[in-house]
């Protein structure tokens, strides 16, 4: 089962099923019934990150009754949530919220409080989508309060990110609205992209782009261009760039579907220190240099012509206070 998250996670998907269907057979076969359930539950994960409802809904249904059996408040928690996720994926909003209500009962039963915490970001999102947007804050604001007083501030950069798609609706219609999404958005995307110089290998940061920054970069754009903020979306391309053309393919694709946002992402909590042989490059050839798994340091910030103003100075000073994470290095490169 290890083997299979462990694939899983890296985006070998066929590998990771076929490892999990070993562990079931193996618990099946020396009648380890907690094994089987958990097994059967983790599995189910895997099918509905993976967008195949049919094929988890059975497992989590066994799963399920044994975990309300023997009590198991926390496990029968994770159950719930899924459920609720494969009901809100299906249009079905009053089933998905009534499993999650009870998801975050046995986590809150269980004192799992990052599960809770995780579980009101469902909430928010099926309430901005019944258009009860003051409950929908209210969950963001507890989930994000039980982050913040725990040092998760990528948590809390992924839940800033979120809250900014989840107005995207509003932002034409609300007063001032635009201006706050711009706010949640930009210092979000930025520390969700400095996270690649972190993970350790090629394929995780491919991952971690795919699913995460490419649709929190696009949305940063996107508001900085509604908002006409022409200094932003020109700062942000200077960000990008750094000596070479900008890939507007990678922007411009369309976002993996919503099943990658299923939770919070976990990288590294904390700044990894640079290698003593790490590489030293402009953003773009970081970029490229991380992608291959490459060690690198943060990338150096950009001094912009004719002016010389540093780009994006006062949004990644502030998304580093936000997040409590170091995004750039001192050193300062002409654009």
């Amino acid at each position: 089962m290890n083997l299979a998250a462990a694939h899983f996670e890296t985006g070998r998907w066929e590998l990771a099923h076929e490892f999990a269907g070993q562990a079931l057979a193996a618990f099946e076969a020396v009648e380890d019934v907690a094994g089987v359930a958990e097994t059967r539950q983790n599995l189910a994960l895997m099918y509905t990150r993976s967008g195949c409802f049919d094929d988890a809904e059975p497992l989590l249904a066994a799963a399920q009754e044994h975990f309300d059996a023997a009590g198991a408040a926390h496990r029968a928690g994770i159950g719930l949530k899924v459920m609720g996720f494969i009901a809100e994926h299906r249009g079905d909003a009053e089933a998905a919220n009534a499993r999650y209500r009870q998801a975050l009962h046995r986590f809150e039963e269980s004192r799992a409080v990052i599960d809770a915490a995780d579980v009101r970001l469902r909430l928010a999102a099926t309430a901005f989508a019944a258009g009860q947007y003051e409950e929908g804050e209210a969950e963001l604001a507890a989930a994000r309060a039980t982050y913040a007083v725990r040092g998760l501030g990528l948590h809390c950069a992924q839940l800033d990110y979120w809250h900014a798609g989840l107005l995207e609706p509003l932002v034409t219609q609300v007063p001032g609205l635009l201006a706050r999404a711009v706010d949640l958005a930009v210092p979000a995307a930025l520390a969700l992209d400095a996270v690649r110089y972190e993970l350790p290998d090629g394929a995780q940061r491919d991952n971690w782009n795919r699913r995460i920054v490419n649709p929190a970069l696009r949305l940063a754009f996107r508001y900085a261009y509604l908002a006409g903020d022409a200094r932003l979306v020109a700062d942000l391309i200077e960000n990008q760039c750094a000596g070479t053309i900008l890939d507007i393919d990678r922007l411009s694709a369309q976002p993996p579907a919503p099943l990658d946002l299923f939770e919070p992402f976990d990288p590294p909590s904390d700044s990894a220190a640079p290698l003593q042989d790490a590489l030293q490059l402009g953003t773009a050839l970081a970029a490229v240099a991380a992608s291959a798994g490459l060690p690198v340091t943060p990338p150096p910030r950009v001094a912009v012509p004719p002016d010389g103003h540093i780009a994006l100075a006062a949004w990644l000073d502030a998304a580093e206070q936000r997040y409590g994470r170091r995004l750039r290095t001192d050193k300062v490169v002409p654009g």
